[in-house]
């Protein structure tokens, strides 16, 4: 039985968040980068044709001694497309975007291969010492609970007086980035940095630091040059940024459960609870969907239990999901408890609406 899910997906292009200091004014958190260096199948190195970044996340400095340089292997299989499928985490990993990332993650197509690694060194800069593009991609790109850091002047620079006397907008245009190609589970972003002259209009635009999609860019650049402010003192040393996820869904791979004897009628379920807050969030924001192959037992009140994944893909996160999901729907009653059976639930990505959110 296939499952259909909607799960609801963070909007595109919102602007970045205001910089925000800690109490004592000074916010001491760092960011931790994630860096694949390596690729291999069954002992032989491979080579992505296209690589999607992994997003850092902030960490304290006496959170950073254990995690700074640490290396975490991830296991994943290349389908005869070149998709990396099969993706299965370490026990203690840490950063939530490493599984997506992979999964949106390309290797040249022709023979599937099995038994796969990445290598993913962690790196943990101080906040004082932090790369300015990785700022950048830090700042431009949301994601759930991101604790806002210090970060505007080490992209836009430290001289200038925008940061702390922000001139009033009047007019912000919205780029359509719908029009723009996107590779499927990339995260695009371009961080701008520009003046303003006393008439208001912005002056100096400067795509900074990008993801690479020089359409994107392009289109950026153009919106913000629209943008419109209060006449009034010139500002200089300005920022600001745009980001969009794939507007296209990145559907799941076909399963391949193999031979499986279906012992269980055909199921009714009485109860299905509503599934989007399980959709893994990091796989949403990068419109990146999943399945998962189910078994289960039933007792006769219709009480879902021994709940096990058959198989799941692109990645375990997909099964582990289900999993949570399951137990928590219920049956129809029956004369007599039922064992082996089975259920296909699909993660799917909403529809979205053609309207650009900033």
């Amino acid at each position: 039985m296939l499952l259909p899910l909607f799960a609801a997906l963070l909007g595109s292009v919102p602007p970045p968040p205001p910089v925000a200091v800690a109490s004592d004014g000074v916010d001491t958190r760092g960011l931790i980068d994630f860096e694949a260096e390596g690729y291999s199948c069954e002992g032989t190195a491979v080579t992505p044709v296209r690589k999607a970044a992994i997003l850092p996340i902030a960490m304290r400095p006496e959170v950073s001694l254990e995690r700074d340089s640490q290396v975490q292997t991830v296991g994943f299989a290349i389908d005869a497309q070149g998709r990396t499928i099969s993706i299965r985490l370490p026990d203690g990993t840490y950063g939530d975007d490493i599984a997506p990332a992979l999964a949106a993650t390309r290797f040249a197509a022709g023979t599937p291969r099995q038994a796969c690694t990445a290598r993913i060194v962690a790196r943990y800069y101080p906040h004082d010492q932090i790369p300015r593009a990785l700022a950048a991609r830090y700042w431009t790109i949301p994601t759930r609970d991101r604790p806002r850091l210090e970060t505007h002047a080490l992209i836009a620079g430290p001289d200038g007086n925008c940061e702390k006397e922000p001139p009033r907008w009047l007019v912000r245009a919205q780029p359509d980035f719908d029009r723009v190609p996107v590779d499927p589970g990339a995260l695009d972003f371009v961080a701008m940095t520009y003046s303003v002259d006393s008439a208001g209009r912005p002056r100096d635009i400067e795509a900074r630091f990008t993801s690479g999609n020089a359409a994107f860019t392009q289109v950026g650049k153009r919106v913000m040059a629209q943008w419109r402010f209060q006449p009034g003192e010139a500002r200089a040393g300005c920022a600001y940024g745009y980001w969009s996820a794939p507007r296209s869904p990145l559907p799941p791979p076909p399963l391949d459960p193999g031979p499986m004897k279906k012992e269980c009628p055909d199921l009714h379920f009485a109860y299905m609870p509503e599934l989007g807050p399980y959709f893994p969030r990091a796989f949403s924001q990068r419109s990146i969907e999943g399945i998962a192959l189910l078994r289960f037992s039933v007792a006769p009140w219709g009480q879902i239990g021994d709940v096990e994944v058959v198989e799941s893909q692109p990645a375990e996160a997909f099964g582990e999901a289900a999993m949570l999901l399951l137990p928590r729907a219920r049956l129809d009653r029956s004369d007599a408890p039922r064992v082996g059976c089975t259920a296909t639930i699909r993660f799917s990505v909403p529809k979205r609406s053609r309207d650009t959110k900033g």
